[in-house]
């Protein structure tokens, strides 16, 4: 995989928030919140190893802002791990760093929050959080 340029990363994102918009509702509870959510069950594909498909598997979408995404998933990924995600779709698409937040056990398995990494930052998990 060839690392997208930030700008490219950020109009994906963008993309993703309008085809969920389109598809689902908006959740107006603000909370602690810094940005409006979408909640909606579009399709993605998650990989841990950027380089290659090989490893790539279907997760749903639960919601998605400006921040972050979160997906259902029945494959565990560890908290404060780098992955990446994309719509699931014919013609593929831009595969967006996300950094995983929490993994929470659920229903559905496991519900997986992230919030987006542009190429440029680099997130340290806290420290003795390993």
């Amino acid at each position: 995989m060839a690392h997208e340029s930030d700008t490219a990363i950020r109009g994906e994102i963008a993309r993703l928030i309008q085809v969920a918009s389109e598809m689902g509702e908006v959740d107006h509870y603000a909370g602690k919140r810094s940005a409006t959510r979408v909640s909606d069950g579009v399709p993605l594909e998650a990989i841990l190893d950027p380089t290659g498909v090989s490893g790539s598997w279907s997760v749903a979408m639960n919601d998605v802002s400006e921040v972050g995404v979160s997906f259902w998933s029945k494959r565990q990924v560890r908290q404060h791990t780098t992955m990446y995600i994309r719509e699931y779709r014919e013609d593929v698409g831009i595969w967006i760093p996300v950094f995983v937040k929490h993994s929470t056990a659920g229903l559905r398995g496991k519900l997986i929050g992230t919030t987006f990494k542009m190429e440029s930052e680099t997130i340290q998990p806290p420290a003795g959080s390993l």
